[in-house]
């Protein structure tokens, strides 16, 4: 057995001379989703008998990059591609089941189901409404399912389910979902940080219009200032830890988190239960004052409120796991991404507590996955925090027309990948800066007020992702 994971190019190239010689090898997502054409162009020329993918979620995705390389992994575009593939997967679609289903069988099984357009004709219903928000009307597009008895002919001979049990399936998926957004409005002090980061964002934006600056269409720099915006919104801890210590600072976001987290806990004690609460944030820092603050406010011990991040070896990682399934320990906090593959927490664990939301709604719907899967006895409940008038919004905002992108592609015959890019004018809306505002600080600079050109930055641009810790 060959272990692939964690290593650097150089290991990486001498692990694969090794693993010609193994039965087994085994790979992260991470090379995956990188797009290693060493680790494809391997694959492809030394396996050819059997490749399973578990964690199918992070697959159901064709406008991904990992999506492009599980694809090539397979041989799909070759005239002989693999002899025997599974994909492994125990939560249920989070967005859409139509089209998620069938890019995972469509991975495995090319153009078998026919084109999506062609489905969506026969299992779709659309209507069209108008809502009225930020001061403008909105058509917005939603739809329901039919024919669901003839959709699951069709996907029936792909599938192959394995019960724990000899009960129906359908007794094994959870029993449905509650999410709701919990607005709050930040307090003075925190309104001043957040507006110098707002700051720090605007001159980012110039500098990158800016051709005689040497940031100028340099996307690592404008995304930075956007990532520490967000941190300013969740807190100002995060923005400067000298906050730490300030005696009339105000953490609205984190003071509603333990608002609701003590309701969870008030109902537990009133129907004698003892069920676990898990907590998600791209920013695993933030646990650094958080978690102080749940210890005295609820009295717990210290190890009964983990952190979980990419740093734990295994046996910490189930350490954690078996202290949430068995009632021990009471709130989990996690890094989303670190928290969102591996886990079975649905024994205890039905209630979710998100502190910010992330650029990839896919990273959270992972994590919530941990406890919305097969074996979950109790509705699910999932709250997400949202700063009124910050960058929460035009996160949430990106993440709704996103996801609503993702429900209209459309497929064809041949596997085709469409990245989502974001202009400058997303990134401006996104940051909440009005306009009135970058016209005065170009004026400022002395720059030309009508447009500048600058390039579409992907949405899936490692400076983005890479800003978040694990």
């Amino acid at each position: 057995i060959t272990v692939v994971a964690d290593v650097t190019p150089t290991e990486r190239i001498a692990k694969l001379k090794e693993a010609k010689n193994s039965d087994f090898v085994l790979f992260t997502y991470g090379p995956l989703a990188r797009g290693m054409e060493d680790v494809i162009e391997w694959e492809i020329e030394e396996i050819n008998r059997a490749i399973f993918f578990d964690e199918g979620g992070k697959l159901r995705n064709k406008q991904t990059k990992m999506y492009e390389s599980a694809w090539k992994v397979l041989g799909n575009d070759l005239e002989t591609p693999r002899e025997y593939a599974q994909i492994l997967d125990a939560t249920p679609y989070p967005n859409d089941v139509l089209v998620e289903s069938h890019n995972l069988i469509d991975l495995l099984f090319p153009n078998q189901l026919g084109p999506l357009r062609a489905r969506k004709k026969k299992f779709v219903e659309y209507e069209e409404t108008t809502t009225h928000r930020a001061g403008e009307d909105r058509k917005v597009r939603t739809y329901s399912l039919k024919n669901l008895g003839e959709m699951r002919r069709e996907t029936e001979p792909f599938i192959f389910v394995k019960n724990d049990t000899d009960a129906d399936v359908d007794a094994q998926l959870p029993p449905g979902k509650l999410e709701r957004i919990k607005y709050f409005t930040m307090g003075p002090i925190q309104s001043i940080y957040y507006q110098h980061a707002v700051d720090m964002t605007l001159d980012a934006i110039i500098d990158f219009m800016n051709p005689e600056n040497e940031n100028f269409h340099n996307s690592k720099f404008i995304l930075a200032a956007l990532i520490r915006q967000q941190q300013a919104a969740i807190t100002p801890w995060l923005f400067d830890k000298s906050y730490a210590v300030s005696k009339d600072g105000d953490e609205e976001r984190l003071d509603l988190a333990l608002d609701i987290i003590e309701s969870w806990l008030n109902k537990d004690t009133e129907r004698g239960k003892s069920r676990g609460i898990i907590v998600g944030a791209g920013f695993t820092s933030v646990y650094g004052k958080f978690k102080p603050m749940i210890i005295e406010r609820f009295g717990l011990k210290e190890d009964q409120v983990p952190v979980f991040t990419g740093k734990l070896n295994l046996k910490q990682r189930a350490h954690i796991e078996e202290g949430l399934n068995s009632g021990y320990m009471r709130i989990g906090l996690f890094g989303y991404k670190a928290g969102g593959t591996g886990l079975n927490l649905q024994r205890r664990c039905n209630r979710v507590l998100n502190l910010h939301e992330m650029w990839n709604p896919s990273v959270v719907d992972q994590f919530v996955g941990r406890v919305n899967r097969q074996g979950q006895k109790r509705r699910v409940i999932v709250f997400t925090l949202r700063a009124e008038g910050t960058i929460d919004e035009g996160i949430a905002d990106k993440v709704e027309r996103k996801l609503h992108e993702a429900k209209e592609m459309l497929d064809s015959s041949k596997m085709e990948v469409k990245r989502g890019k974001m202009s400058l004018e997303d990134l401006i809306k996104m940051a909440g800066i009005p306009s009135d505002m970058i016209i005065s600080r170009l004026r400022e600079r002395g720059l030309p007020i009508d447009r500048i050109e600058a390039p579409e930055i992907e949405e899936d641009d490692p400076n983005l992702e890479g800003g978040y810790e694990d």
